[in-house]
């Protein structure tokens, strides 16, 4: 059996396409509304809150934060309570709560926030700096005093948790050598090597040749010799004799014979004896 054939209107097809088809269908809800049943109801306002929900007849509505919250974006829930600040913990307000905007904290001088705890705005919990450390605050972190002596200067002012120390002049030879080193990781200076440096010292006086030094203005120009130190054995030695002018008048002692022979010297130790001949 056949079916009946329909006859289709080209105007009526057009007017169904025009209906709108409900958000249960999978139609999303323009910008700044929210899909509720079968309809778009509309967000509340930055500073405000959702007291009731949409009907089928009325729209949404919203009402004001109360204070110690807010809401920053167009939203259909509740106000968000603003951040409070941990005062003992170093915390301090910057900026108060808003109904529109949170309460923001930093962390006063002498103080560095907690970064280690996710979720906790900047600034909400803050640690006390470490000693030989400062801050001025405003979330910094601690930073090391200056140390004058390494820059060979004077102090002035001693280093605060939230102040640096205070540097005076430079004062001549007491400045460190820069970069300074750490004891202890510092390789010997001068470093040898093995085998390239001559033994030190080369001549010890033990050991050492004994030589006399001779000075020329100390030197006697006639050596004298010992006897007793001497290698030879002594033998006499030939003297001239001392003959008288006969032209000179005759002194005492003279008389007679005119030539004498002078006194010989055998020894010139404390021993010697003196030979008239």
């Amino acid at each position: 059996m056949a079916l009946p054939r329909i006859a289709w209107n080209l105007p009526a097809f057009c007017w169904l396409l025009a209906v709108p088809i409900p958000a249960s269908l999978g139609w999303e809800c323009p910008e700044r509304q929210y899909r509720f049943h079968e309809r778009c109801c509309s967000d509340c306002a930055p500073g405000e809150r959702m007291r009731s929900r949409c009907t089928a007849s009325a729209d949404t509505v919203c009402s004001p934060c109360q204070d110690g919250y807010f809401s920053s974006q167009h939203h259909h829930g509740l106000c968000h309570s603003c951040t409070v600040c941990n005062a003992w913990k170093g915390s301090v307000e910057v900026k108060p709560c808003e109904k529109t905007s949170d309460r923001i904290c930093a962390c006063r001088a002498g103080f560095q926030p907690d970064r280690g705890t996710p979720g906790i705005p900047l600034g909400k919990e803050c640690s006390r700096c470490p000693a030989g450390t400062f801050s001025r605050g405003k979330n910094e972190n601690c930073q090391p005093w200056t140390n004058c002596s390494t820059l060979g200067k004077s102090t002035l002012q001693a280093g605060t948790g939230t102040e640096d120390a205070q540097c005076g002049t430079e004062i001549p030879g007491n400045r460190a050598p820069f970069p300074t080193e750490i004891p202890g990781n510092r390789a010997p200076f001068p470093t040898e090597i093995p085998g390239n440096r001559a033994p030190f010292p080369t001549d010890f006086p033990g050991k050492r040749a004994s030589s006399a030094t001779e000075f020329p203005e100390n030197r006697d120009p006639f050596p004298t010799e010992f006897p007793e130190n001497s290698s030879r054995a002594s033998s006499p030695r030939e003297i001239p004799a001392v003959c008288r002018d006969p032209s000179v008048p005759t002194e005492p002692g003279w008389e007679g014979n005119s030539c004498r022979i002078p006194i010989q010297e055998e020894q010139i130790d404390s021993n010697s004896s003196l030979i008239k001949n």
